[in-house]
Parts: C-alpha cells; structure tokens; sequence
C-alpha cells in the first residue's frame, strides 16, 4: 500500500523569514510560492510554512488514497484535511503527514 515517500518535506517553523533567510545565508537559491518559501536541494523540495511551533511533514506515497486513508483511521489517526490535494492526517502520537497517490504530481 505505500510506496515510500515523496521528495517534498513541509518544515511548519515559527518564522518562516527567518527560516529562508538562514539557507540563503549558507548559499541555497529559495524562492516564495505563495505561503510557503521554497528550497530545492536537487533530491529534495523542502517548503517552509509560518507556524506556532515547529513540525516536519513528510509525503508518504500510496497507490490508492481511499484504502490509505482507511488504514490511517483504522490505526487511531485523525483527518486534519481531506480533499482538493491536500490529504492531512495525524497519528496519535502527535506527528502529521499529507498522503500523495503515486503519479498524481
């Protein structure tokens, strides 16, 4: 059922300003995308969101989100977002991710 993990990372940081500015510091290329500041290490896409606290959220890659998503609510975790591309779920021991169907980016 799952097939590993996208190559986009959400890092959820108190300042996001902050946060791109410190990896332009170190000579990485960022750029905004809306909300969300953007660095593209060439494996990875790491995008930056204003948050309360820090959080990384990670993209597992499923074949078939209906079943995905049945398994997770099964195992205790909470939908924080379904639909419109955005596939939020939290496990019950506090960390949030964003299921992705293979081949739908």
């Amino acid at each position: 059922m799952f097939q590993g993990f996208s190559a986009d990372i959400l890092l959820k940081v108190p300042n996001k300003d902050a946060a791109v500015l410190f990896f332009n510091l170190l000579g990485f290329e960022t750029f905004e995308i809306g909300r969300l500041g953007e660095l593209r290490t060439g494996k990875y896409n790491l995008y930056f969101e204003e948050s309360e606290s820090f959080e990384m959220v990670m993209e597992p890659l499923v074949d078939d989100l209906d079943k995905a998503k049945a398994f997770c609510v099964n195992q205790g975790c909470e939908i924080l977002k379904w639909g419109d591309g955005d596939h939020h779920l939290k496990h019950p021991s506090g960390f949030s991710f964003n299921l992705m169907e293979r081949g739908t980016r």
